[in-house]
């Protein structure tokens, strides 16, 4: 009976000490997941007809940081019209984000339906990490529904910035100076672009970067029709008195 009594009580330390690690572990701002999806970004309008929307009912459950380069900060913003962030509805917290020394705190996100003020309602927790949010997210009740997050816009093609490429400050990307555009011989940039060029004597290739040299052959069979009227042209004047 003594026996049974020291390794039941042994059982019970073991437990009380793994699960005094899993707490001291469980620390929001490092054990989290990462969202990267640009799409949830206020900025972003679904373009008709309206496909492949973000839906987060089957999404979430736990401590997430958004990661994509739109902003890493759910939206506060309460004008949100329908199809913003990726979705028809989108969610915005209904409150503000809390400093550090407050640690986790408890909010509720909000969605809007025909007019009606936060229709949807959802219970979130947000910690503040410093330099960045952590969110405690739970599953949408419907589709389409989705969590805002950032509010800024990937560059268009051709284009950069310093903020991972997204806006503010994108700027063309010189791909014939930054040698990316794969060209054989010549290359002119434009804006969002470039093509390619190739000296005399020279033919650009369907794939518009090879160059080829020009047979002689066959230049000299293009140039003859050329020959030919430059001939009849001048045939009259050679033959007048």
């Amino acid at each position: 009976m003594r026996l049974f009594i020291e390794v039941f009580a042994v059982f019970i330390l073991i437990g009380i000490v793994a699960g005094m690690d899993t707490v001291v572990s469980n620390n929001p701002c490092t054990d989290y997941t990462e969202i990267d999806e640009p799409k949830r970004s206020t900025a972003y309008e679904v373009p008709p007809p309206y496909e492949n929307l973000l839906c987060d009912r089957d999404t979430f459950n736990g401590w997430y940081r958004f990661t994509s380069g739109a902003g890493g900060q759910l939206t506060t913003r309460t004008d949100l019209p329908e199809y913003r962030c990726g979705t028809h509805i989108p969610l915005y917290v209904n409150g503000t984000h809390p400093s550090v020394v407050e640690g986790a705190v408890d909010r509720y996100v909000c969605g809007d339906i025909l007019g009606i003020i936060c229709h949807k309602m959802y219970p979130i927790k947000i910690q503040n990490c410093s330099s960045y949010y952590v969110y405690y997210l739970t599953r949408t009740s419907g589709c389409s529904e989705a969590y805002c997050a950032g509010s800024e816009l990937a560059c268009l093609t051709g284009y950069v910035s310093p903020n991972m490429n997204f806006t503010p400050g994108c700027t063309d990307l010189d791909e014939c100076s930054a040698d990316m555009d794969g060209c054989d011989q010549g290359c002119i940039n434009t804006p969002g672009s470039y093509y390619c060029t190739c000296d005399d004597d020279y033919e650009l290739q369907p794939d518009g970067k090879t160059c080829k040299a020009q047979d002689p052959q066959s230049t000299a069979v293009r140039l003859l029709p050329i020959k030919i009227l430059l001939f009849t042209c001048l045939l009259p004047v050679l033959n007048s008195p």
